[in-house]
């Protein structure tokens, strides 16, 4: 893996209106298309409170006189990115992911899209990440989905919990009858071409950061910090961070390459405009149609809080 070191450099599109505009997403197209390794986010101000979107490590900046086109503001600033990411390693890692997302996505970036679609496609690039037995999970693409909508349906107060018991079964079982249709025209199709060789080129590298310590479930982040924040998503994610008995079972390639994927379909799922609570419909589906057990018989681990 070539170590790519962060420029530090982000290029800001700040819009002046609720709705990007299709020369607004020309511009940040061009302006992306511009960098060598470049990768595109979308995030509220932090001061403003304005939703902007980011061309983050970017390498080259030629802001126009005003700094304004299109009803949209554009600007630069420096940020630390290895403060986070700590190591070149690491940060190159992250790059390659976000990098494959983008130049498969950006042409659906800012417009709203089907969530089926997009379903079906992170389904077939998830079932590349192998598989591996655990302590009490099958290890694969799909147990994190399980886990991040176990974190949202734990935060629900009862009522919600409720409609969400009603609510998420019906849409799955659309969800299965729509995908009987064999539909050829999915929107997203590009992001499953040579994603079985995406997945498996991430997973042969991170299974070579694990054997030389390189990383592990917790990076960039580690266990110890982790802990001391005190913050966690739910039941079962306390128990695995706590409990040493599943470190080995956390620590594996197949673990580490779903976390590093999913978090970054997650973001790629804002610039797409779909909404958080579609963020967990397609964990509670997904897990669902992939580990019923979870939710069904004698275990129902989605009604314990």
């Amino acid at each position: 893996m070539k170590k790519c070191f962060p420029t530090n450099r982000n290029i800001i599109f700040e819009l002046n209106s609720q709705k990007i505009t299709k020369r607004q997403k020309e511009i940040i197209h061009s302006f992306y298309k511009q960098q060598r390794e470049a990768y595109v986010i979308k995030q509220k101000d932090k001061e403003s409170k304005k939703e902007i979107i980011k061309i983050e490590n970017a390498d080259t900046i030629i802001l126009p006189p005003d700094n304004v086109i299109s009803n949209m503001t554009i600007s630069e600033n420096e940020e630390n990115i290895m403060s986070f990411f700590k190591t070149p390693t690491l940060f190159s890692l992250y790059l390659q992911i976000e990098n494959y997302f983008d130049q498969r996505l950006f042409k659906n970036y800012f417009e709203r899209g089907y969530l089926f679609d997009f379903i079906q496609a992170i389904d077939e690039l998830l079932s590349y990440i192998p598989k591996k037995k655990g302590i009490t999970v099958t290890n694969d693409g799909y147990l994190s989905q399980y886990s991040h909508f176990l974190a949202f349906f734990s935060s629900l107060d009862n009522s919600s919990k409720e409609e969400v018991k009603v609510k998420f079964p019906q849409l799955t079982k659309e969800y299965k009858e729509w995908t009987k249709s064999n539909r050829k025209d999915n929107q997203y199709i590009d992001l499953t071409f040579s994603s079985k060789e995406f997945v498996k080129s991430i997973y042969l590298e991170i299974q070579s950061l694990l054997v030389r310590k390189k990383i592990d479930y917790f990076s960039p982040s580690s266990r110890n910090e982790e802990i001391k924040k005190d913050n966690f998503a739910s039941w079962i994610h306390k128990e695995t961070i706590l409990n040493d008995k599943y470190q080995s079972s956390i620590n594996t390639a197949e673990v580490i390459t779903a976390r590093w994927i999913v978090n970054i379909i997650y973001e790629k799922m804002i610039l797409l405009d779909f909404s958080v609570l579609e963020k967990y419909f397609m964990n509670y589906v997904l897990s669902y149609i992939h580990h019923p057990d979870y939710y069904e018989g004698k275990n129902e681990r989605m009604f314990k809080s």
